[in-house]
């Protein structure tokens, strides 16, 4: 039975073979069973490198006239590697060392006003003085 179902096929390509469970069932199996739940994770993740590596085989193929399809297929392959092997195939994004450590990517906003540094040095004078005079008031 395992030699009809191949790398690329859906849960429910597969399952629409003859004598294979349907989807429901596997995925019942999923939850309920630890070794079958590991080789589904196997199965997976082969299917995440045939995703891989048929982006290549997508861009060999393609002509002139098929390029925008060929673009359209890649992206699809290209994301659902990335999703069923986010590890190997995600976008690897620079995570911010230290700080609050939630390891979301850091972003720092830099804004600048450029008129003369002694404008600006006033206007912060000013700033914290109406501060200081609020947080008397209070």
């Amino acid at each position: 039975m395992c030699e009809r179902v191949a790398a690329g096929m859906t849960v429910g390509q597969a399952c629409d073979l003859p004598g294979l469970p349907c989807e429901g069932t596997v995925y019942n199996w999923v939850k309920r069973y630890p070794e079958f739940a590991e080789a589904y994770g196997v199965a997976r993740s082969v299917q995440a490198h045939r995703r891989f590596d048929q982006v290549w085989e997508i861009a060999e193929a393609a002509t002139a006239e098929t390029a925008f399809l060929a673009k359209v297929r890649i992206e699809a392959a290209r994301w659902q590697a990335a999703r069923l092997a986010p590890t190997k195939y995600g976008e690897r994004l620079e995570r911010a060392k230290g700080g609050e450590g939630d390891g979301r990517p850091q972003l720092n906003v830099i804004i600048r006003r450029f008129a003369d540094d002694v404008k600006i040095e006033a206007a912060e004078r000013a700033a914290a003085g109406l501060a200081e005079d609020g947080a008397a008031a209070d």
